[in-house]
This record gives structure tokens, sequence and C-alpha cells, in this order.
């Protein structure tokens, strides 16, 4: 008895543009699917658009998804003036509805969304970009050459850099904690794989030693007493803690230069902290053994302690 086939593709139509390529998948039986390709590693990586529900919101994949807009509409009104094109029409206008959905979603996610970390991880601001992916490699450089399992984002807001490195790291195990309800509320739609749990980092819902390592990323900045919840992430963690802060005066200075916070001479409307590098390495060395220091990018320190 031979396998039915109804499940299995008999019409792809492929679009290359750019690093990006396209597969308009016909099943029979099925609704049409829309693929995009991203390459990752080496390999292309594709996820379907019909099942993003708005979650694709980080800058590289809006940038993608606008442009495939861009070149699935050009194919079709091609095809409407008579044109002849290798991609059938149906896929062509499921195509251009899917995505216009899935932007509709994300306009509306970005909307409501007005947190400092939201912008940051959204915005298109390419000097910022390249800042923020050499930030990330040098968080997910670190945490892989930890012998470590379990892993806790403290402050994650969103769930942007903790989305990233469980899809890098996906041997470790990961959770994260934030306070804003919103923030998690957002997080939980655009990271639907990553779990975050309401708390405060100033007396966080753990045990004590919990986690291998804890992570704390640009958020000790945001707090009164950045000592407390210092206390705090060494009682969590069972041996590492991962910590970073803007590098001032150079996070402010690079504001200035690209007209963010003019007013307030570059310093963020959210920071009552700001440390230097001997500064922040000063306060960490009050509850931790430090390891290892480093200045990705030069707009942040980065410091790996040991409790």
């Amino acid at each position: 008895m031979t396998r039915k086939q109804e499940g299995k593709p008999f019409s792809i139509a492929t679009e290359n543009h750019g690093d990006v390529s396209v597969n308009f998948r016909h099943r029979a039986l099925r609704e049409p699917r829309l693929q995009i390709g991203i390459p990752q590693g080496g390999e292309t990586v594709f996820f379907n658009v019909n099942t993003t529900r708005g979650r694709a919101v980080s800058f590289r994949q809006q940038e993608i998804l606008r442009e495939l807009q861009t070149v699935v509409g050009q194919r079709l009104d091609q095809q409407e003036q008579g044109e002849s094109g290798s991609t059938p029409t149906q896929s062509l206008v499921l195509a251009n509805k899917l995505l216009g959905d899935n932007l509709g979603r994300l306009d509306q996610v970005a909307a409501s969304s007005d947190t400092d970390n939201f912008r940051k991880h959204t915005k298109s601001n390419p000097i910022r970009q390249v800042a923020l992916e050499g930030f990330h490699s040098r968080a997910e450089a670190t945490i892989a050459r930890l012998e470590v399992s379990s892993v806790l984002d403290a402050g994650c807001g969103e769930g942007f850099t903790l989305s990233r490195l469980q899809s890098s790291l996906p041997e470790r195990q990961f959770e994260g904690l934030e306070y804003s309800r919103k923030a998690i509320g957002i997080g939980r739609e655009m990271h639907p794989n990553v779990v975050i749990r309401q708390g405060d980092i100033g007396d966080m819902p753990y045990p004590d030693n919990s986690f291998d390592l804890v992570t704390c990323f640009e958020v000790l900045e945001h707090l009164d007493n950045p000592q407390a919840a210092l206390r705090e992430l060494k009682r969590v963690t069972n041996q590492y803690c991962l910590l970073s802060v803007p590098n001032e005066p150079y996070f402010q200075l690079t504001h200035l230069l690209t007209g963010k916070n003019v007013k307030r001479l570059g310093n963020d409307r959210e920071h009552i902290q700001h440390w230097s590098i001997k500064g922040f390495r000063k306060l960490v060395e009050s509850e931790f053994n430090i390891l290892e220091v480093s200045n990705p990018a030069f707009l942040w320190t980065m410091v790996l302690a040991e409790k």
C-alpha cells in the first residue's frame, strides 16, 4: 500500500530577493503557504509568514517582511497587466494578503508599546542596530563558554534578548523575569516560545541557588537601589552572574551624535544611575568575584562574575 500523497507539495515557486528567498507552496487539500528563508549559520532557515501572528518584530524581520511585500506587490501588478510569471496568481494574492496582515499586526503592537527597550530593539537606526548586534554576540559567546544548563534573564522586558539567546543556545534552559505586565504581554505575543514570569528583581520569586546563571542586561541603571538588586541576583544564582549597563559618558554621547535625547544632553529619560567601566566594576565587586569585564560596541560595560 502506498502512502497517501494529499499533503505533499505539488507546486513550488521560489523568489529570490537579496539574501532572502521565498517559497510559495501549494499543497493538495491544504491552504497555500508562504515561507520566508533567512540565511543562518551557513544554511537557509524558513518560517511561515501566515503563522507568525505578528510575532516577527525584530528590526531585521520587519525589514524583510516589508521588502517582500514590495516584491510580491510588483509581481502581482505584472500578472494583473498580463505579463507572464512563474508564480501562480493565487499564491501572489495570498502572499500579498498574508504580508499585509502580519505587518498590520506589527504596527498595532508598536503603537501600543512605548518602552525604551521596545524602541531600542525595533527602530531602524543603523548605528544602533550594529551596536546591538555586537552586544548580543558578546552575550551569546560568553554564555556559550560557561558550563551551565539553567539561565534566568532578570528584567527581560519584552524578551528580545531572551528569545535570541534561547534560539542560539537551545541546549540551555532559559526563563525570563519581568516586573511590567505590559512588557510581559507584548513579549508573550511576540516571542511565544519563551517563558516570562512576572516578578520584582528586588524580591524574586525563586528559592536560593535556583539557576546556574543569572543575566541582568541594562536593568540596574533604572533602579533606585541597584545594590539591593545585586544581592538578590547573588541569592538566586548558584554560580554565575552576567551583568551589563550603559558605559557612560559614551552611551550618552552616542545619543547626542545620533540626535536622541538632545534636550537631556543624551541622557535616557529612564536612566537614574550612570556608571563608567571602573565605577560599575566597583559596584559588582561589592557582591561578586569578577571573572571578566568586556566593553561590547564601546557602549556597554558587561561583567561576568562568580558567586
